[in-house]
């Protein structure tokens, strides 16, 4: 009868075993199977990239980045010509940045418009009302941007990955308009030193004002747990290449979230 007890409750231990495994393997296969959203860059393309950079203290980023990703609710998804969103908060506690992607000037210029018209109709709206403290966001310093170069390593898409990823954001300002095409030149030059660098970069990208002389240099480095201190991410400075006074400022930021455009249903596009 013991020897019987103890087949039953061999047999009761494996059925255990295998139901465990496989919700463990259910639970995997779920985790694996969920998107990440991410913000692609093209050089053939005649996309524009926005950026809109915040400034905060330690105290008021939380605050300041909570506005944002409200906004980014309905901002902009349904915008026509737009083509995606991050948001993105500095490490140090200084800056929220977002970076929209448009198919062009045009379409970017007319969201702009749209959310003027929407934002004086929401404050004409609650202009008999106390607004919630820190509701809104503060006016941002923006910058159009279009794409100059992007580089990844072999086999790989140049991306901003997802919640959590490592960004360095490098502005670079000439003192004149025609000093942008040195900066511009100085910049292209870090590219084919990327590889060597440890770690290397998983995408940069080489941004150039439209309207102002500004250049903008986008690092990512994978994600945050991937390092012990991210504080120690190799910096790429080409200002000091550039041949020309340069007002350059760097900041390492994470990605908080990325929003990719709504896409209509079929039946709404019938």
């Amino acid at each position: 009868m013991l020897k019987r007890l103890s087949y039953q409750f061999g047999s009761f231990a494996l059925l255990c075993l295998w139901t465990l495994t496989m919700l463990l393997g259910y639970s995997g296969s779920a985790a694996a199977s969920k998107v990440v959203e991410s913000m692609g860059f093209d050089p053939t393309a005649s996309t524009i990239n926005v950026v809109s950079t915040y400034a905060t203290t330690p105290a008021t980023q939380k605050t300041v980045l909570k506005s944002a990703l409200k906004a980014s609710k309905t901002l902009y998804k349904k915008a026509p010509g737009f083509q995606g969103l991050s948001i993105l908060q500095s490490v140090d506690g200084a800056q929220v940045v977002t970076l929209t992607q448009w198919q062009d000037q045009a379409s970017y210029e007319a969201a702009t418009a749209a959310a003027a018209t929407a934002a004086a109709a929401k404050l004409t709206e609650k202009s008999t009302k106390k607004a919630a403290p820190g509701a809104e966001l503060p006016t941002p310093v923006t910058t159009v941007f279009e794409l100059d170069q992007a580089a990844a390593p072999t086999g790989m898409v140049v991306a901003l990955r997802g919640e959590n990823a490592v960004v360095q954001w490098e502005t670079l300002t000439p003192a004149t308009p025609e000093a942008q095409a040195k900066v511009v030149a100085a910049a292209e030059a870090v590219f084919p030193t990327l590889q060597t660098l440890y770690p290397a970069p998983r995408s940069t990208v080489l941004l150039k004002g439209v309207d102002t002389p500004a250049v903008g240099l986008l690092t990512s480095w994978g994600y945050a747990d991937e390092f012990a201190d991210v504080t120690q991410i190799p910096t790429l400075n080409p200002a000091t290449e550039a041949g020309t006074e340069v007002e350059a400022e760097h900041h390492l930021l994470t990605v908080v979230k990325v929003v990719a455009p709504k896409v209509k249903a079929a039946e709404e596009e019938d």
